[in-house]
């Protein structure tokens, strides 16, 4: 299933990675490639913890501007 990071820039200047289809989910770095790369490693952890608790994510506030929008894909998991 893919997933889509919506990457904004904070006041701070940082970038913040939000997905798309999960609130909840987002992760930051100093630049868009380490936000991508720090975001394709939450990914996968959001979803086992999402998966383990059984609960919806809370929803963090509006972010500013979009600065890109960038899809990741998820392989599942062996069973």
């Amino acid at each position: 299933m893919p997933f889509t990071a919506v990457i904004t820039r904070d006041e701070a200047g940082w970038y913040v990675a939000q997905c798309e289809e999960l609130p909840g989910c987002f992760t930051q770095g100093k630049t868009i490639e380490q936000t991508e790369a720090n975001f394709a490693r939450l990914l996968p952890e959001y979803l086992e913890v999402l998966a383990e608790r059984r609960n919806r994510p809370f929803a963090p506030p509006a972010s500013e501007a979009t600065v890109r929008r960038v899809k990741f894909v998820v392989a599942a998991a062996p069973a």
